[in-house]
């Protein structure tokens, strides 16, 4: 029951080493419905680094109005989650970026909110967009990847919107990729 609001939090500008987490919030046990709110976040491999535990994921997170911006590699990484909410953030990736992901949702399970989010990315060779990985929900209480705006301008591969792979019930409605 964590809640980061309204901060600024500047990580390692430029940085290519995965263990530079601008914002990490790592699973200890008990470690569920943290919230980050209308924060201004740079920098860093990661911006939020959010990770869960396979046997037991975190519940409850809210990521809600945040700019996250500069990042290497990843924007919004969340792994082991159980009924996450990303909501109306703004997300873009650093000039040093060669294959960006803005948002990256592994392992989201039940009843997943992703909505109002906008995602712009420059890669120098190819971006993601939104990965939706392995995350499951049913179909009394499916996910929700809705009027979200994905721009992936540049780069000298295929770049992809929306990367899903072997998720169930994830609905998807009204996003914009550009």
């Amino acid at each position: 029951y964590n809640i980061i609001s309204n901060c600024v939090i500047e990580g390692q500008a430029l940085a290519t080493s995965s263990y530079a987490r601008t914002v990490y919030i790592y699973y200890t046990g008990g470690n569920h419905y943290n919230e980050l709110w209308n924060n201004r976040i740079t920098g860093g491999y990661y911006g939020i680094y959010n990770y869960g535990y396979s046997s037991l994921p975190k519940q409850g997170t809210v990521i809600y109005g945040n700019e996250v911006d500069g990042f290497y590699y990843y924007g919004i990484y969340n792994y082991y989650q159980d009924s996450l909410t990303v909501k109306n953030n703004t997300i873009t990736n650093g000039s040093n970026s060669n294959y960006p992901r803005g948002m990256y949702n592994y392992y989201c399970n039940n009843e997943l909110e992703v909505t109002g989010n906008k995602i712009l990315l420059t890669p120098s060779s190819y971006g993601y967009g939104m990965y939706v990985y392995y995350s499951s929900a049913s179909s009394t209480s499916p996910g929700t990847i809705a009027n979200n705006f994905i721009s992936i301008d540049g780069g000298t591969s295929t770049n992809y919107g929306f990367y899903v792979y072997n998720s169930t019930y994830q609905n998807f409605y009204h996003n914009n990729v550009n």
